[in-house]
């Protein structure tokens, strides 16, 4: 059996393995010891070497899932900032409809847009959500900002930040 791919690598030397155990088993009725390469290495060390090749494969396989599992994660997590400054831009246009602060939102990014494009978004979300928190000065307004769903801005820079290291693996500020 040639070795073709990652995954023939055991099932060929599983064949070596049987056909030395055969010749092994026909030393050992013919009274000769059993087969050893020149530099000592044996049956036993080829079994050893397969389990371990075995273990190493089942370990990539299982680095594989974790690695979709943060992708998920990451897209879950993009999806939610966009889907926090859509609440943003919405809540500004309602709740200070006339003020400085109305029409200054940052565009809402794309679906798929980069990581960089969305954290910039939100970074400028979190800067003017800042500043509105801290403007009394917006009639019919008293601050802070709470958005639909009672999102503070808090909540806001907790959740971007969670995202933030899940998305790109940085630290927000």
């Amino acid at each position: 059996m040639p070795i073709t791919d990652i995954g023939s690598y055991v099932p060929t030397g599983q064949s070596f393995e049987a056909h030395w155990t055969d010749v092994d088993a026909d030393r050992v009725a013919n009274t000769l010891p059993v087969l050893a390469l020149p530099d000592g290495y044996s049956l036993a060390t080829l079994t050893t070497d397969l389990a371990a090749l075995q273990a190493s494969i089942t370990g990539m396989e299982n680095i594989d899932n974790l690695q979709g599992i943060a992708m998920n994660g990451r897209d879950a997590s993009r999806d939610t900032v966009r889907r926090s400054i859509i609440n943003y831009r919405e809540t500004v246009e309602f709740k200070l409809k006339g003020s400085v602060y109305s029409g200054n939102a940052p565009s809402t990014p794309q679906e798929r847009t980069s990581e960089q494009k969305l954290l910039k978004a939100a970074d400028d979300v979190e800067n003017l959500w800042t500043l509105v928190d801290a403007d009394s000065s917006v009639p019919n307004f008293t601050p802070p900002l709470v958005l639909r769903g009672g999102i503070t801005l808090a909540a806001f820079t907790a959740t971007t930040c969670h995202a933030a290291g899940e998305v790109q693996g940085r630290q927000h500020g």
